[in-house]
Order: structure tokens, then sequence, then C-alpha cells
């Protein structure tokens, strides 16, 4: 588990990759952007040239916010199939990535999405930035977060 993504620089760094489906998943991964690191957990999907590219369906949150996510990783595992948001984690701007358990198309997911506060209610509601996976997924989730804070610690 792991990898480089350009060998000069040890701040890009893919942590895991979920498969969806054959042609779709799920990566976490670092990144350097104007002189910060942030965590990923982006959507990648399969070209005709038969390779992965990043997809807009997607959270990006600040490399020191790891912890938080993994907690909310974790508590969508212990959520189950109880719908509902189990966590946010606050972002500037009004902006928040929200954890939850949903139905989608007949099926119980976990659901990982950017939310904004929509005017003066401050009432978060769900951007199209965000992706949605089997709940037995998770656990390879927590694993490639875990994988990615030993990688930042050690």
């Amino acid at each position: 588990m792991g990898e480089s993504e350009s060998e000069g620089n040890q701040s890009d760094f893919v942590a895991a990759r979920i498969l969806i489906t054959p042609a779709l998943e799920v990566r976490v991964l670092t990144q350097t952007f104007k002189g910060g690191l942030f965590l990923h957990l982006r959507e990648f999907a399969l070209t005709g040239a038969n390779v992965f590219v990043a997809t807009p369906k997607g959270v990006a949150v600040r490399a020191e916010q790891l912890g938080d996510v993994l907690d909310a990783v974790r508590d969508l595992r212990e959520a189950g199939d109880r719908e509902g948001v189990v966590a946010r984690i606050p972002l500037s701007g009004g902006r928040a990535v929200c954890f939850a358990i949903t139905k989608w198309q007949g099926v119980t997911k976990a659901d990982v999405r950017l939310h904004f506060a929509n005017g003066d209610s401050n009432e978060l509601r769900p951007t199209k930035k965000g992706f949605r996976l089997n709940l037995a997924l998770l656990t390879e989730l927590e694993r490639g977060l875990e994988a990615l804070e030993r990688k930042l610690n050690g």
C-alpha cells in the first residue's frame, strides 16, 4: 500500500486505491498545493487509454485534519446502516465535508461529500463534489487513512 506519485516530491503520496467497479476507484492521497499539504479522497475513472484519471468527485482537506477524517470514517463504520450525517469537518467559507449514511438506488451507502452554507440560513447543502461507496469498503478506506497517518508521522 502506498506509492509516490512523483519521484521528486515525497508529499505527493497515494496511500490506498479502493476499487469500486472495474472502471472506478477511490484514492486516498496527499498532494501539495500552494505550499500546503492536502489530503484528498477522490474518485478516479478509467479512460479509453486504460489509465485512471482524477474526476471532480472527491473532497480535499488540509493534511492536519487527517485525524478528523479518520475519526469520521470510523464513525461511519460504527453507524452501520442508520441513515444520516454522522460527522462534519468544517472548512473555510461556510463549507464542510459531511460523512453520512444514505440510501442510493435502493442500496445503503457511505457518502463523503462537500457541503456549503445556503445563504443566511447556514443550512448545509450538498455539492456534486463527493462520492459514495459500499459500507463494506469503509474498512479499506480506514486502512488507507491509517497508512497515510503512519507515512506523515513516521
